[in-house]
């Protein structure tokens, strides 16, 4: 704050012009504070990433791609922030990770940079470190203001986390999954249950911010999308691209999204890189938040066609053919609950593949066993 009666020369109304700046975005805080010699201007998604950390209000869930600079924004630059401009809405920052240590060593390596002489500009309004753990950092203001930012591993203890009788204001999930995690059968699944209990009913004022790679369907990001409507999440995806179409002719990539860092024909080689070698899913997951690549897709739409089941020339094909009953099962009766789809498809010897009978609906483990046979026993 200037004293009543100071000169306020040209350039310290320029500085206060950028610090009223650097305030307002996470972007210009971090291109005026902590820029690095090989940073390039940022990318139209990293201002609205910062939009929603300093002004949203609604959960969200988002997926960037491979090397978004989401730790920069969300991370380092977010948590410096919030440490350089005490405010009563954002003073309680619970960060969330794939593991404890992890999320420690980053919290403490960036509180170091915050507490050390290159940066004491930022902490012109502090009275005193109160603790700086890794665990946690809390700081003392003038006028009596706090901050507190905590970290956990996933499946931490932060059910029922208070600071004083203070919900936490924001809990931020960042990157806390792996892809060895996907591997597993029961990994997933004690995740989501755990962000469906702990995380989703931390506090009733508590915004929730999800933001990580796209590690499959049932990664919880992924999950979070899915099913944004009944858990009210507003949802977003950035892929290195705005458009990335593969008709297994032609390539055609849109405009990057982060064109100061990546080119087209930088996207399109990498994509054909992998293509060569049987990875284009990898690719498509990693860098454009795809879980399939289109090409990957056994069915298309547009090559869906309808026919009749009574027709003698179907019933024909059908009895030359191989008859499937598929299973994708899921249990629980819950409307966020997915369901269980049981398919029966005849693959003809002509090339056709029928679908005799779809059942896709939530039901109890003894049902969908029995709905199982009943179909198999239908079609023989």
């Amino acid at each position: 704050m200037v004293e009543p009666n100071v000169l306020i020369t040209p350039e310290m109304q320029a500085n206060l012009q950028i610090e009223a700046e650097c305030f307002k975005s996470l972007v210009k805080f971090r291109e005026v504070h902590l820029a690095g010699e090989k940073d390039v201007p940022s990318a139209e998604f990293h201002y609205r990433w910062s939009d929603i950390l300093l002004n949203g209000r609604d959960h969200y869930a988002i997926e960037g791609f491979r090397e978004s600079g989401k730790d920069q924004v969300v991370f380092q630059s977010n948590l410096m922030h919030a440490m350089t401009y005490p405010l009563s809405y954002r003073s309680y920052i619970m960060m969330v990770g794939a593991n404890k240590q992890d999320m420690a060593f980053k919290l403490k390596d960036i509180t170091r940079q915050w507490q050390s002489d290159e940066h004491k500009d930022l902490r012109s309004n502090l009275v005193k470190v109160v603790e700086d753990s890794g665990n946690a950092f809390e700081a003392l203001y003038t006028h009596g203001r706090r901050v507190r930012i905590e970290t956990y591993g996933r499946l931490g203890g932060i059910r029922g986390r208070v600071w004083g009788i203070k919900r936490p204001d924001i809990v931020i999930l960042n990157d806390v999954q792996d892809p060895d995690d996907m591997r597993s059968d029961t990994i997933p699944e004690t995740d989501w249950d755990w962000f469906l209990s702990d995380v989703m009913f931390l506090g009733k004022e508590s915004r929730i911010f999800i933001i990580g790679n796209n590690l499959g369907a049932r990664c919880i990001v992924e999950r979070a999308i899915a099913h944004a409507q009944a858990l009210r999440f507003q949802t977003m995806k950035v892929g290195i691209a705005d458009r990335l179409e593969d008709d297994g002719i032609f390539v055609r990539v849109g405009n990057p999204t982060w064109p100061a860092r990546h080119t087209r024909d930088e996207i399109l080689n990498g994509y054909l890189s992998f293509k060569s070698i049987g990875k284009a899913d990898h690719y498509m997951r990693e860098k454009m938040c795809i879980n399939v690549a289109p090409l990957s897709r056994p069915l298309s739409s547009s090559k869906l066609v309808k026919v009749d089941i009574h027709d003698p020339a179907v019933i024909k094909d059908v009895q030359g053919s191989r008859i499937y009953t598929l299973v994708d099962p899921a249990i629980g009766l819950k409307k966020t609950n997915d369901p269980t789809v049981i398919a029966t498809i005849a693959d003809a010897t002509n090339g056709r593949r029928y679908v005799l009978e779809i059942d896709r609906r939530q039901r109890k483990s003894s049902e969908q066993r029995d709905d199982i046979f009943k179909q198999v026993a239908r079609w023989g």
